[in-house]
């Protein structure tokens, strides 16, 4: 089987053809799967980070995100917005049913060493919903318009990449990945933010965008305080078992 990479990269090449074609953008950014792809099939939590856009100072050149792992600032945790993405990735690939492992945010800090190892040693997904480089600010309307215009080519990089665990980091995001799986009110897991979808066994979970002003306790918190929810529902139990 072609590797992940290698079948993205057809996708991306018809994505960046239509964005040329509408007008939209002739730059393009690439993304997929962080770290090493080969373990990606085998961890039992494939987590995908949805977010908007990378923002460029007047959007002009072309990127791959898969190569800001190779930067100093991105394994050391040295900005809010990966050291977020790291905290949730730790808690929510490790955090259980089991009250001795729920990952609050003090335990966090404590382990901030072991949450910079596992980020960049673990496979995760990271996904820019919409693939033309943009501000540092992207409008709800904006995006959906973007999310709507590319919409099977986002389905298909997320069938793809086929995470069980998907954050999606904006609500234009959130109400995309809910629609793409036919999620109703039944497949609500905590009291909002989360829904379970038994039949692919897909969690999807609403975040806040790593580029808030929030602080770090506030924005993993706000995640995790749903998806430890889940973790005490009957869903969760029909999630882990193999």
């Amino acid at each position: 089987m072609d590797s992940i990479k290698n079948r993205l990269e057809i996708l991306f090449s018809l994505w960046n053809t239509k964005s040329i074609a509408l007008g939209d953008s002739k730059f393009f950014v690439k993304d997929g799967i962080m770290n090493n792809e080969d373990s990606w099939f085998n961890q039992k939590r494939r987590i995908a980070f949805l977010l908007k856009d990378q923002p460029q100072k007047n959007g002009n050149w072309n990127d791959d995100v898969r190569e800001w792992m190779n930067k100093p600032s991105v394994n050391e945790l040295r900005d809010d917005f990966f050291g977020k993405i790291a905290n949730l990735l730790y808690g929510l690939s490790l955090s259980t049913d089991n009250e001795d492992e729920q990952w609050w945010f003090g335990e966090i800090e404590k382990h901030h060493e072991d949450v910079k190892s596992f980020f960049n040693s673990n496979a995760f997904a990271y996904v820019e919903c919409k693939k033309q480089p943009g501000n540092t600010w992207i409008d709800d309307n904006e995006l959906t318009r973007y999310i709507n215009s590319y919409q099977y080519l986002l389905c298909e990089e997320i069938e793809m990449l086929d995470p069980n665990i998907i954050v999606c980091m904006g609500e234009p995001i959130f109400n995309f990945v809910l629609k793409m799986y036919g999620a109703t009110e039944e497949n609500l897991a905590a009291e909002k933010n989360v829904y379970y979808i038994p039949s692919s066994k897909k969690v999807i979970i609403f975040a806040g965008h790593p580029s808030s002003r929030s602080g770090y306790q506030k924005h993993y918190d706000g995640t995790m305080h749903w998806f430890r929810s889940f973790l005490k529902s009957d869903k969760y139990k029909d999630f882990v078992d193999e």
